[in-house]
């Protein structure tokens, strides 16, 4: 059972004839998605607070071989004190060792990684990596306004994805720090967003921000 300061506590579940009725950690302040509905772009260092929360809690279930694989807006929790809280691990899974591959084709379609697409199912295959890329997407969403990857349907969104086709829209100020930590983390090839991701760049991007609350 995962238990991490921001992953979405499971207390108690109960099930009648029909049903099962799984009790989880509240919420008070609903989802990430529903702040940016709110707030439409989010300031850098609101991001940063975050986002240095979430990598903790991808830390954590790395290190226990889980991959979540669905990281996204609407999984990302938010306490009465505005902490993040990962949940739904309806797509998550466990390996046996690390260096495991999951071939399923899972996951949102704005935030989902090209090595899950792409291919035949004899040569496809993911692993760690797909949540680092989703992590890429979110902060991009967050900054921006919307996913990186976001078209007319949901084949075109994954032909984008392919291709990573994206870019830093003009009218959105963003520093260096923030469109390198994005691009680190939106690398078609899965063994160069670990070297970036867990490099040092979130933790130079953050070195200057403090833990305070910010008002949604």
């Amino acid at each position: 059972m995962l238990k991490h300061k921001h992953v979405c506590e499971y207390k108690h579940f109960f099930e009648d004839k029909t049903n099962c009725y799984i009790l989880l950690e509240l919420c008070q302040n609903h989802s990430m998605n529903e702040l940016l509905k709110r707030r439409k772009r989010l300031t850098e260092p609101e991001v940063k607070y975050y986002l240095s929360q979430l990598l903790t809690s991808i830390q954590y279930m790395h290190k226990l071989n889980v991959i979540h694989r669905d990281l996204k807006l609407g999984n990302l929790f938010l306490d009465k004190h505005l902490r993040v809280k990962v949940g739904d691990f309806g797509l998550a899974t466990k390996l046996n060792s690390s260096d495991e591959k999951r071939k399923t084709i899972c996951g949102t379609p704005n935030y989902i990684a090209p090595e899950v697409i792409e291919g035949d199912k004899e040569k496809r295959g993911h692993s760690f990596e797909v949540d680092v890329w989703s992590m890429g997407v979110i902060c991009y969403t967050l900054l921006v306004g919307k996913p990186p990857y976001e078209s007319k349907d949901v084949k075109s969104t994954y032909q984008r994805i392919l291709r990573n086709e994206y870019s830093f829209p003009s009218h959105v100020p963003m520093s260096e720090h923030a469109r390198d930590l994005i691009s680190s983390m939106l690398q078609t090839r899965p063994d160069q967003r670990y070297v970036y991701i867990f490099g040092g760049i979130i933790y130079m991007w953050s070195k200057c921000f403090s833990r305070k609350t910010f008002p949604i």
